[in-house]
């Protein structure tokens, strides 16, 4: 008689698809990190989305355990300016590189 073969156990972890698109509506962080950030640059996400969180990220669901992915989408997009934001909604700033001045106000 002849084994037949094993099915293979599902992976654990993050389902990387190699689209800008996650797995599912609830993703963890390392799968937004993934999909907003590209393969090589995850690790930012994680100090990233602390800041922007000050400025409308969606927080993690603690039901889901992960970032509703459309709000998080939605939010990237009026960040980059792609949708104008509602008047409803606080504006997101953009702070512009500019010219330091060292805190020194100039003398009028």
């Amino acid at each position: 008689m002849v084994d037949s073969p094993k099915p293979k156990k599902p992976a654990i972890g993050p389902r990387i698809t190699g689209t800008a698109e996650p797995s599912c509506l609830f993703p963890d962080e390392n799968e937004i990190a993934h999909c907003v950030l590209g393969k090589g640059r995850t690790r930012m996400w994680f100090g990233l989305a602390h800041v922007l969180e000050r400025h409308g990220l969606p927080r993690i669901d603690p039901q889901f355990g992960g970032r509703y992915w459309p709000a998080v989408k939605a939010f990237l997009d009026r960040h980059m300016g792609l949708h104008p934001v509602r008047p409803d909604e606080p504006p997101v700033f953009r702070r512009e590189p500019g010219p330091r001045t060292g805190g020194v106000k100039p003398r009028a």
